[in-house]
């Protein structure tokens, strides 16, 4: 009994056909995606083009998927609903009148530089969820002292390190901002 193979090679006519649809209906849902695309968090665009600036990540997470997590990054979600506006809105409102401008313009740049890394495929990132929780309870902590400049200060040296490689996931903890705080009296 003989087996008849057939070729499943498309013709170069059918290939770029193919080609075409399929760049066509990711331009489809990156369209539907920008009209979605919320006003009240930084344009789509600057963290479109740290996704496409990251070759890694682009062969682990879709670009749909990488931003879906800015968007959660920003917005919260289920599972954490205190999402970066929440927490700049809870910083500008607890700032003297004075300082308001200067700390949301601080906070919105602390969030540029966390939320394309930390929006990343988990195997590809260096920003983890429990190090964003520690920085919104150090600044909480920093509200109360009246040291919320300082603080944006160490967190902001602390993102350059952490991209540089000089630190880790293990080295950001509340004591590392306050170091006078004892462990057991800080939950989350």
């Amino acid at each position: 009994m003989s087996v008849t193979r057939l070729s499943v090679i498309p013709s170069p006519q059918v290939a770029i056909g193919l080609m075409i649809l399929l760049t066509l209906s990711g331009c489809v849902s990156y369209s539907r995606m920008a009209n979605d695309w919320p006003s009240e968090i930084p344009p789509m665009d600057l963290f479109v083009e740290a996704y496409e600036n990251d070759q890694a990540n682009q062969e682990i997470q879709s670009m749909e998927a990488y931003l879906v997590w800015v968007k959660r990054f920003y917005q919260g979600w289920v599972v954490y609903d205190n999402g970066w506006l929440k927490v700049s809105q809870n910083l500008s409102e607890s700032m003297p009148v004075n300082e308001r401008a200067a700390a949301n313009h601080r906070i919105a740049e602390i969030g540029l530089k966390i939320a394309p890394e930390w929006a990343k495929e988990k195997t590809d990132r260096y920003i983890f969820t429990d190090m964003v929780v520690v920085w919104g309870e150090a600044l909480l902590e920093a509200l109360d002292r009246g040291e919320v400049f300082r603080y944006m200060d160490s967190v902001e040296q602390d993102l350059q390190l952490l991209s540089e490689g000089q630190i880790q996931r293990r080295d950001i903890f509340m004591q590392r901002y306050f170091p006078d705080i004892q462990e057991e009296s800080f939950l989350f």
